[in-house]
């Protein structure tokens, strides 16, 4: 996966690309801290381009839904602990067909303007 343009604007403080901004979350909690297990503190990717590759089988499942399946809101949806950090390029092994989802690393994103474009390729294991 490639980045090729892009910037996200967080409020009127932050305005950054797809490595994410350093910010001190106070007592807030950003997707990839809760994908380990913390939250506030100073994170180095405030609004960087995240994503979570769901296995085919798990997207088509009933009741299946984008958002997180760890706060009672989806009876099948998005863990946060398998969320993973992008930037500006990321290339991942997958063994099945699935959905890559992308986001951002932010607790609040109705703050949020701009956006990522990507590229995805996909290389076939020799």
């Amino acid at each position: 996966m490639t980045y090729l343009s892009g910037t996200v604007t967080d409020g009127p403080t932050v305005d950054t690309g797809p490595n994410g901004a350093t910010w001190n979350m106070a007592s807030g909690q950003t997707p990839l801290q809760e994908a380990v297990g913390v939250s506030s503190g100073v994170v180095e990717n405030l609004d960087a381009l995240i994503g979570t590759f769901i296995p085919q089988s798990r997207a088509l499942a009933e009741g299946f839904t984008a958002i997180d399946g760890t706060k009672d809101v989806s009876r099948v949806g998005l863990l946060s602990s398998a969320l993973f950090f992008i930037g500006t390029g990321r290339t991942f092994p997958v063994a099945e067909a699935g959905t890559l989802f992308l986001g951002i690393n932010d607790d609040n994103a109705a703050t949020n303007g701009g956006g990522y474009s990507v590229s995805i390729t996909f290389t076939p294991a020799s």
